[in-house]
């Protein structure tokens, strides 16, 4: 699930959803560094050399609490004992937008609000539509926003690298560089990296470090983070006017009979800019002790210092407007820093058929948080310093937390036939009181490699084929048991309002570990020379003690809910992973890879004092999927006052909030892609296929453009679909006006939709210089050309099915307005020498 927003940072699901609250990302790990899907963009992907999906408890269970979601093993590129290389990558690109809303133009808008007004009168109130309907100066000017707003946005990707080594020491040194404009102007995402990976052995010695130091910039504006004030925006408004400060166009009540809406314009006067720098680093030692012993120790460290600034000018973007004079500022410094220690004892040993290889440990893990925030209106133009406004307020932040663990793994094998792997890991974090503060958390996983067993053995056309199962257990660590404060309150006081603190959350002693318990079993086969790979895998993932917040009464007057745990729930599922690899001839070979993930999810209990949970338009309740969409069902338009009907479902004669049903699961049934790499000659293709099947999403973009009863602009559609007593007494929409008692828009089965999709994610084609070309400088020179998000397959009438929800399972199948999906080409060269 990603967004088309330049810098912002994907999300992934392992195995569905794990936790109601909290960050559903699985663990990632570079180079021994544990840290979050966040820090993915501030690394360039040029220099990561593997990457690996721990799915299974038992695999990932050596990291302990912050793996109960998967974990993601990233290794960066190192150098290799061999002479000196060079490689060097550049890609250019062009993005535009994939799929835009059909809104109305001036004429069409001119009808709907004739209709809004008109259809608002009452007998002894009628209501006249405003006079720019039928102006033909205002008419003549037709706005399509979309085009203004919307820019063909360039991409440029570079990153040169040096590598090379002896037998006793090796190196790794690259820089990078993005730059990536947004196809809303005045947004985009330039990084800078640099990367340094060095190993050096002496004796029984060995040390090194990896290190990657970023810098990331991010510019924005309030219009790209809210796009509804770009749909919304009517399209008599012109784009700019010189009588007006500022030069824009903008409207007065006379001509938007009141309603004031912004030129989408004014909003690239309000700009955001969020600056980073940091590094990810590790530093490790290694000693041979002999007899199979070995001791490593490593130092993990994650820097980043964020700097945001929000600042907003004066603009004259609508009548309501006119008046703001003062420049509005607001600044954040924050940083975060990450302590990771770990020594490990290692053993690997043969002893005729077995082979046992095992670890002990310790790890020490520290989070440090910090904020300040300070913020002032009527500051000096330009100047861009809270002192020199008015109002200045300023706050700070603190948190720390830190996770202590002991934990051993063995993994032992006989006739390399059968295989057995257990692990224990014990968590003590401080985010839990004292009675609490301790996990103990076992695995263990099985394997029969049965190709090595005799009967199988003259079996020519089976290369593999193992069963394999396991048990794991992991804790989950959300929020703290702590009461905090709240440094940002402002009371009334005998010489005027003056900043305090008080308590923005209370304590829990009681807060334990939530726990995640998985079994999975599977098989893996190969057949035919390895030209037919399949893998198998079932499993069964419950999460126990949920850790949630808990609903106070507002007179506590308590911000924040406190943390407690909160029922359980599961995810059961099948995955299937096929690959097939043919070599046609010598001149071309070419290999399919299909995989599928069928996964569901079910809240199997609550706390004893609560059977549902409604969030966010969303239901919670036992037997159901996590955060299925909730609502109403319409019974046509009535004919008497235009109006939509809604079922009376427990038949009490009245229609209220209990009449409403589950209308759909956001969770898909299943996840699946689709890979085919071809190489022809000098010739290379490669094509990635991705979609899901059978969940619902709720449209609320179409819930706000299609709505008929504001005076926005809207769908094209809406004037076809409204019902009118006279020309559209079919129509399946509410009839036009301003009144709207009825609260048609309410959420129902009218946007809830198919969120079905097939998408060619990626297609490449490329060519590299044949070996008799290159000469003895140069060992690779390939160039090529790729579409990104080529094209979409899907019945859902949004811009696009692929939603990311920002991490909260309640905003899961939720199409709100966001940045607009992008379609990017792209054109690279590689060279090696």
């Amino acid at each position: 699930m990603n967004s088309s927003q330049p810098g912002t940072n994907p999300q992934i699901l392992v195995r569905g959803f794990g936790t109601i609250f909290g960050d559903p990302n699985p663990l990632v790990v570079i180079d021994g560094l544990q840290t979050g899907v966040g820090t993915l963009s501030n690394i360039d992907p040029s220099s990561i050399e593997t990457l690996q999906v721990l799915k299974d408890a038992s695999a990932a269970a050596i990291y302990g609490s912050r793996a109960a979601n998967g974990v993601i093993i990233i290794t960066t590129k190192k150098g290799k004992e061999e002479s000196f290389q060079v490689n060097y990558n550049s890609e250019f690109g062009i993005q535009t937008v994939a799929n835009r809303f059909n809104l109305m133009n001036t004429a069409e808008y001119a009808e709907y609000t004739s209709l809004l007004y008109r259809n608002s009168s009452t007998g002894l109130v009628p209501r006249n539509p405003p006079s720019w309907t039928s102006n033909p100066d205002v008419l003549a000017i037709n706005t399509d926003w979309q085009d203004v707003i919307f820019q063909s946005a360039l991409m440029q990707n570079h990153n040169i690298n040096f590598s090379g080594g002896g037998k006793n020491n090796t190196y790794y040194f690259g820089l990078g560089y993005l730059n990536q404009e947004g196809v809303i102007a005045d947004s985009g995402f330039e990084r800078y990296n640099m990367q340094v990976n060095t190993q050096f052995k002496k004796s029984r010695f060995t040390f090194g470090e990896t290190l990657n130091i970023f810098a990331r910039f991010k510019p924005e504006t309030d219009l790209a983070n809210t796009p509804a004030n770009l749909y919304g925006a009517a399209p008599q408004i012109s784009q700019f006017d010189a009588n007006n400060p500022n030069g824009l166009g903008a409207p007065f009540p006379e001509i938007t009979g009141g309603n004031n809406i912004a030129n989408p314009l004014a909003y690239q006067f309000r700009s955001i800019q969020t600056n980073a720098f940091g590094l990810l680093g590790n530093l490790y030692g290694e000693v041979d002790l002999g007899k199979g012993f070995s001791f490593r120790t490593d130092l993990n460290a994650n820097f980043t210092n964020t700097n945001f600034e929000r600042y907003r000018e004066p603009v004259f973007q609508s009548q309501a407007a006119i008046s703001r004079t003062d420049y509005e500022i607001l600044l954040r410094n924050s940083s975060s820093f990450g302590l990771n220690t770990e020594s490990l004892i290692r053993y690997n040993q043969n002893f005729d058929k077995h082979t046992v290889s095992a670890i002990a440990g310790y790890t020490v893990l520290v989070n440090i948080n910090r904020s300040v925030t300070v913020s002032a209106n009527n500051v000096e133009p330009g100047t861009k310093v809270p002192q020199t406004g008015l109002n200045p307020q300023a706050s700070a932040g603190y948190f720390e937390d830190r996770l202590v663990s002991q934990l051993a793994r063995v993994n032992y094998s006989y006739d390399s036939k059968y295989l057995l792997t257990a692990s224990i890991r014990r968590d003590g974090s401080s985010n839990f009181g004292q009675n609490n503060r301790h996990g103990v958390f076992p695995s263990f996983s099985l394997g029969w490699q049965m190709k090595e067993e005799d009967f199988m053995k003259n079996i020519q056309w089976v290369d593999n084929l193992k069963v394999r199962g396991g048990y794991g257990e992991l804790g989950r660590t959300l929020g703290s048991f702590l009461a905090t404060l709240n440094s940002e309150i402002r009371y009334p006081w005998e010489t005027g309002i003056i900043d305090g603190v008080g308590p923005l959350t209370i304590p829990n002693e009681n807060l334990k570990w939530e726990t995640v318990k998985q079994a999975n079993i599977g098989i893996d086969a190969a057949f035919f020379n390895n030209m037919l790979v399949a893998t198998l895998d079932v499993y069964n993932r419950r999460s126990e003690d949920m850790i949630i917040r808990s609903p106070l009464p507002q007179y506590t007057g308590i911000v924040q809910q406190p943390w407690i745990n909160f029922g359980s729930m599961v995810n059961r599922g099948v995955e299937v992973e096929l690959a097939y690899n043919k070599v046609v001839s010598k001149d071309f070979d070419y290999r399919v890879k299909f995989n599928i993930t069928f996964n569901k999810n079910e809240l199997l209990s609550l706390n004893s004092a609560q059977d549902t949970l409604l969030e966010a338009g969303t239901l919670t309740t036992i037997g159901q999927p996590v955060a299925v969409h909730y609502g109403w069902v319409t019974d046509g338009i009535n004919p008497q006052n235009g109006a939509m009907r809604f079922k009376d479902l427990n038949d009490d004669g009245i229609v209220d909030g209990r009449d409403r049903m589950v209308l759909g699961s956001p969770h898909p049934d299943a996840f699946f892609g689709i890979t085919y790499d071809a190489v022809y000659l000098n010739f290379d293709m490669s094509l990635f296929f991705q979609g899901v099947m059978g969940n619902q999403i709720m449209n609320e973009s179409f819930q706000l453009l299609g709505s008929t009863h504001r005076d926005r602009n809207r769908l094209s559609s809406v004037l076809q679909d409204a019902y009118r007593p006279d020309s559209n007494p079919d129509g399946p929409s509410p009839i036009i006006s301003l009144r709207d008692a009825n609260n048609n828009d309410r959420i129902s089965e009218r946007y809830i939709e198919n969120g079905d999709y097939i998408r060619l994610r990626n297609i490449q084609v490329g060519y590299s210089l044949p070996a008799s070309l290159l000469g003895k400088n140069f060992s690779k020179v390939r160039g090529y050309v790729s579409v990104v998000n080529a094209f979409v397959i899907t019945g859902y009438s949004g811009l696009d099915p692929d939603l990311n929800n920002n991490g909260s399972v309640f905003l899961l199948g939720r199409d709100s307005f966001r940045y607009p999906p992008v379609r990017s080409f792209n054109a690279g060269v590689q060279v090696s020498f």
